[in-house]
């Protein structure tokens, strides 16, 4: 799951139909929406604890800070 690596994996029913090929898609992972164009559709917002991990740049970062993990097991990639 790429949460681990601190990317988002987010679900977006419709996407397809809201963005055109080039177009830029906005998305706001805590209020829970994507924006294309002029249009805009709701999604499930992120857990707290997910953008937690999100903010940390990752799982192994998010042990690290939480003092878990040692400090040089923030390196690693699951």
């Amino acid at each position: 799951m790429r949460i681990n690596n601190g990317m988002p994996a987010l679900t977006v029913p419709g996407a397809r139909d809201l963005v055109a090929e080039g177009e830029d898609l906005t998305l706001h992972l805590t209020e829970g929406w994507a924006r294309a164009g002029g249009a805009r559709i709701d999604v499930s917002p992120l857990p707290d604890f997910v953008l937690d991990i999100l903010d940390a740049g990752g799982l192994m970062p998010r042990l690290v800070a939480d003092g878990y993990l040692p400090d040089e097991a923030a390196d690693v990639v699951v």
